[in-house]
Order: C-alpha cells, then structure tokens, then sequence
C-alpha cells in the first residue's frame, strides 16, 4: 500500500513538472503555430478534467471571465491568447452536453427546442445572405456560445446545496471589487472611470452594473419572501454600490427603482409593508450616492443621477442627431439599426446573416457588409437590439427574445412552490431576466462574456428547479386524485359483524 502511494506521487509530480514547463514554455515561446501547439498541450487535461467535472469548470469560468482581461491588459501577466481559455472551456461543455443528448429518456424541454430553431434560422439567414464560412463561425460564435452554455448548465443536474455555493462564489467575485475599486483609486491614483472596473477589465463600468444588481436581485427576492430588511442586507447593498458611483456606472443608479418597482409589482397590496420599505432603501442609496457623487466632484456636472434623470428626454433627442464625427451615440445606433432593418423584406425578415457586422481578433475583414453599416456606428460593439435587428431581422430577433420570455415565465412555477428558497430563486429568475432583456437595450450584453455569464448559467439551473418543482407538484396533483378516486373504507360497525 505504501509503495502504491510513492508510484502515485511520484506520477504526480511528474505531471505537475511537465505542466509547469509547458506553461512557461508557452509564455516564453513567440507568437505563432509553435504557441498555439503549447496552448494544446496545456489544454488537454483541463478539457479532460471540465468533461469529468463540469460544475467545477462553472467555477474556472467564472474566474476566467471576471479576471482574465484585467490580468492581461493592465497588470500583463498573460498574454492576450489566455482569453481564448473562456471559448474553450465553454465549448468543452457544450460538447460535452451535445454528447450526452442523445442518451438521455426524457423528453426535450421547450425551450431546447427554441434554441435549437434559433440555430437553425440563423443558417438558414447565413444560406440566404450566402455568407462565408469564416463570417457565420464568427457571427455563431458571438451569438450562440452563452445560449448553449445555457443547454450545457441544465444538463448538469446540479444539486441545491452546489447552487447555493456557486451564488455565495458570485456574491464573493462582486463584494470583492469594492476595495480593488478603492485602491485603483486611492492608491494607483486612476482618475478615468473607464479604468475603474475592479478585476473586469478596461470599460467594463456596465458589465459590473448589471453583475451587481443580479446579485441585488436575490437580495430583494429574499426580503420580500422573508418580509423584513435585515440589517446584513442593508450593509451589502450599500458596499456593493461604492463600485458603481467610483466607476461612473450611471445606468446602475437609474435602473435600480426600475428594476425594484418590477419585483414589487405584485407585492405591494399583498406585502405594503416591506414592498414600501425596499423601494424607500433603494431611493435612499440613489439619494446617497448623488450627495457623494456632488460633494466630492467625481463625476462630470450634470452626470449624477437625480440631475441626469431629469435631463433624459434632452439627451434622448441630442443622441438622436447624426454624429458630426465617428462618435456614434446610443439611440442613434439602435433607431439606425431599426431603421436599416427595414429596408428590404429579406433583411426584415432574415437580417444579414451571423457574423455580417461582427468584428473579430482573428478575422478583421471577413465581411463586406461590415463597412457599409459601420457607417451609422453598427458593429458587434453597438447595443445588442441593434446588432441583433441587423444580422438576424425583426423575425429572428423576435425568435432570440422568445428565448427569454419563455425563461422568464419559468420563474412563476418557482414562486408557487412551497419551499422559501424555491421561491426566492423564482423572484430572481423573472427580475435577472427582466434586466438582462433591458441590458441589451442599454449595450452589448448579447456580445459581452461578462454581462452573458452573470445571467445564462444561473438561469439555466433556475430552469432545471422548476422543471424538477413542476414534476413534483404534478406527482402530487396526481396523488390526491388517485386518493380521491379510492373507495372509502367500510364503517365501524360493518368491520365487527
């Protein structure tokens, strides 16, 4: 036994040898075939150990995403390449997942075939457009890899004890950017807002808003389910909002009653009491974070959120004017899209394929059309409704949408469970979506890993708790009529003679 235990560690340390060389090997080595052949090797038992362990790769992701580019661009610790780490473990699950598929005895739910119908139009628009392979890989690529992680988080079954530890992980992710915001502040001296964005990389100020108000999101669900406002809630909420007013994250402030009107919609006649008291605390944070934001001068004038909230329908209609430079801004870009989307019932219908106004690292003219809406400001890196209407028309961006609203309405079998933690996540299920769906309105959410991280794995395990909950209430339904269906037992009396 004792020499099985040497040869085991021995083996051990030989791999760990190995890997560590290959690692430095293909840190040191030049850009080209020769790196991405390390890249392989380093590869390998990471997509063997992501087949074996697929919740534990949910966790590397998760690192991945909110980290990896701050690891790259500002401190240089890896090179550019080690992005592609997150394409590829999301591929590994999704073939994993595809994989698995045909084994299984259950019948497909709806919303699978929903992506699946989503896929297959969006084919059939790059037959259409007769797009070049390399511009339908890419526009797939961008538009797909997160619904599929979606496919690939259901099928892993996960436990209610896991999720409860994933959500803690996140809740750890987004606490931590607080003091690395205040040390990019305080310490390195960073002025630019664009640059204060914790570990998630240059201008990412929305990718953290929206990461935050999801985790908002199961907060607010939880003292609503619970009826009272603890004072643990009350201190997270607050420390959680110091990112948002260092990093300019403007829309943060001006979603957030929005977003806790929406989960009180249904409450406020059923629980006055703490629906009134959760839309006060969420005012009192705006309130707050506008005096700070005045005091210390920290945003431009005009740009804190009471005096920008007023100021709405002025900036709608100056956004709204043709750019006298290529500074395109936000309503301009989405009407010019729906308008573009409009000129020809085959770009109505089918837009112009996948991948036509995508941008790429690898690929940067891999489509003609790209130069002729890069005209209005249209590219990959425009708000998601306007890059969608593009490639995929108002038909298939309306098919993409169904997607969501189909998740959405998973959330209302949660909240008839019995159970409080059910419930809780089916609150967070209907408002992370409610917000993810307004996101693509306000940036690239569609086209970003990290505002699609925060919302398509969660939701898929969301999902999987109310089809597991549906199955249950409807074994139950059918108990108690077969109950009612048994015949009574005979009385008393007749048992004795």
């Amino acid at each position: 036994m004792r020499s099985d235990r040497v040869v085991i560690g021995i083996a051990v340390a030989l791999f760990l040898a190995a890997y560590t060389a290959i690692a430095f090997g293909f840190l040191n080595v030049p850009e080209g075939e020769i790196q991405l052949v390390y890249l392989a090797l380093l590869g390998a038992p990471v997509a063997l150990a992501v087949v074996l362990w697929p919740q534990a790769a949910l966790i590397v992701l998760a690192a991945l995403v909110y980290s990896i580019d701050w690891l790259s661009e500002f401190w240089e610790l890896v090179p550019r390449e080690a992005t592609w780490l997150i394409d590829i473990l999301i591929w590994i699950l999704i073939g994993r997942t595809l994989l698995l598929m045909p084994g299984r005895k259950v019948r497909m739910p709806k919303i699978e075939k929903l992506i699946f119908l989503a896929l297959a139009f969006a084919l059939l628009s790059a037959l259409l457009n007769r797009l070049g392979m390399t511009t339908v890989m890419i526009g797939l690529r961008v538009a797909f890899r997160y619904v599929f992680l979606y496919l690939a988080a259901y099928h892993m079954n996960v436990s209610r004890r896991w999720l409860r530890g994933f959500i803690i992980y996140l809740f750890v992710i987004g606490l931590i950017q607080t003091p690395i915001i205040i040390a990019q502040y305080n310490y390195l001296g960073w002025t630019d807002q664009d640059a204060l964005c914790g570990t998630f990389g240059h201008s990412q100020t929305p990718g953290i808003a929206i990461f935050l108000l999801t985790l908002l999101c199961f907060l607010a669900a939880r003292i609503i389910e619970d009826r009272r406002l603890r004072i643990t809630d009350v201190l997270i909420i607050g420390f959680m909002s110091i990112s948002p007013v260092l990093g300019e994250a403007k829309f943060y402030f001006l979603f957030l009653p929005v977003l806790l009107a929406f989960m009180i919609r249904s409450e406020l006649f059923k629980r006055p009491v703490i629906s009134l008291a959760l839309f006060v605390f969420g005012f009192a944070i705006i309130y707050t974070a506008d005096y700070a934001i005045l005091s210390t001068g920290g945003w431009a004038e005009g740009r804190n959120p009471l005096t920008y909230v007023t100021r709405l329908r002025e900036t709608f209609e100056s956004e709204l004017q043709e750019p006298p430079e290529d500074t395109y801004e936000r309503t301009y870009v989405i009407v010019s899209g729906m308008r573009l989307a409009m000129d020809n019932p085959k770009d109505f219908l089918v837009g112009n394929g996948p991948g036509s106004i995508t941008r790429s690292y690898v690929s940067q003219n891999h489509s003609p059309k790209a130069a002729y809406y890069a005209r209005w400001g249209l590219n990959s890196g425009s708000q998601s409704i306007a890059w969608l209407l593009i490639e995929y028309g108002y038909f298939g961006t309306a098919l993409l949408f169904s997607i969501l609203w189909m998740i959405f309405r998973r959330g209302r079998v949660l909240r008839s469970s019995p159970e409080r933690e059910l419930r809780i996540y089916g609150r967070m299920l209907e408002s992370m979506t409610f917000l993810y769906t307004a996101w693509l309105f306000y940036i690239n959410a569609w086209q970003s890993d990290g505002m699609n991280f925060i919302y398509w794995p969660l939701a898929a395990m969301f999902v999987y708790l109310s089809h597991r909950e549906e199955a249950r209430q409807l074994w139950v339904e059918q108990e108690r009529r077969r109950a009612s269906l048994r015949p009574a037992p005979p009385p008393a009396e007749l048992k004795t003679t």
